[in-house]
């Protein structure tokens, strides 16, 4: 799962818009939906902030960033990790 849709599923099952997250982290609603839609990636600040205010693990997190990558640079690395 890449991860904008990680930070799109767990925003959703929250329940919160696009609009209430991006208040909760300080950002503009525009980011939150480049974030998901993958056009921006996020700094490693916002990235901490997406995960308190969403409860996403480091780990969750650190496979979402690698699964983005590989998406991006037709990587195939995923597979080998354990």
């Amino acid at each position: 799962m890449t991860l904008g849709n990680l930070i799109k599923k767990h925003r959703i099952a929250a329940g919160l818009t696009q609009v209430d997250l991006a208040e909760h982290v300080g950002a503009a609603q525009p980011t939150i939906s480049n974030l998901e839609s993958g056009r921006i990636p996020p700094s490693l600040a916002l990235l901490s902030l997406l995960a308190i205010v969403l409860g996403i693990t480091p780990q969750a997190l650190g496979e979402a960033v690698l699964a983005t990558w590989d998406a991006r640079t037709g990587s195939r690395t995923t597979a080998a990790r354990t």
